[in-house]
This record gives structure tokens, sequence and C-alpha cells, in this order.
């Protein structure tokens, strides 16, 4: 968090970015307040339940036009380790699982978009 938020105060945008810790699926920001949201290797940490929450969330506090990116794992492997990872990762599903509970993978790109959509978001 210090490394970002050095960046930020380098770069000089400061005035313009603000870096919140919290939770996306109670985000403490009036409604469309937000220009961009920018998140990265959040989504694979949510259930379905809290992926629904989070996208309302989103959609909440972004101002009309406003834009939403999110980065997940890269889906060209480098090496036979990512390989096996980004396979395992297309059999996933919200509504399954794996590993006892624990939640290791990123939903597909279909299942975002259609929570993406359900919450309010044009896809």
């Amino acid at each position: 968090m210090n490394r970002l938020k050095n960046t930020i105060i380098a770069e000089e945008l400061d005035e313009y970015v603000n870096n919140m810790r919290g939770d996306v699926r109670k985000i403490d920001i009036a409604n469309e307040k937000v220009d961009l949201i920018f998140s990265n290797e959040l989504l694979c940490e949510l259930d379905r339940s809290g992926l629904e929450s989070a996208f309302r969330e989103f959609y909440r506090v972004l101002k009309k036009g406003g834009k939403m990116i999110h980065a997940e794992l890269d889906p060209v492997p480098e090496n036979r380790a990512q390989e096996l990872l980004i396979e395992a990762d297309l059999h996933y599903s919200s509504e399954y699982l794996p590993f006892q509970g624990e939640r290791w993978f990123s939903p597909p790109v279909n299942e975002l978009l259609l929570l993406m959509e359900e919450a309010g978001f044009k896809t």
C-alpha cells in the first residue's frame, strides 16, 4: 500500500487519486462520486454473493460514464505451472468453491459479465 501511495505522490496524481482500504461489498462513498475504479486480483477472493454485492457497490459509487478496470490471472501461460493453473481455472465456477471452501481461482469472464449486467453495468 505504501508503494502505491508513494508512486501516486511521485507522479503528482495525489490530487486526482484516492487510494482506499475497505470492504468492496460495502463501500463508504456516496452515490456517483467516483470516476474510475481499478482493482487487481480482487474478484477471485469473493464468493458469488460477495461478487454480487461488490458489483452493486461499484455501480452505485461510479459516476455516470465512469469506468471500472479489473485485472485477473493472465490466460497466456509463461511456463507449465502457469498452464496447469490456467487449465484448472477454466473449470471453475463461483457456484463451486474448490479446496474445502478456499477460493483460489478467478470466475470465468462470462460469469463476471452476467453479474455485472445484473448490477446495472452495460457490458
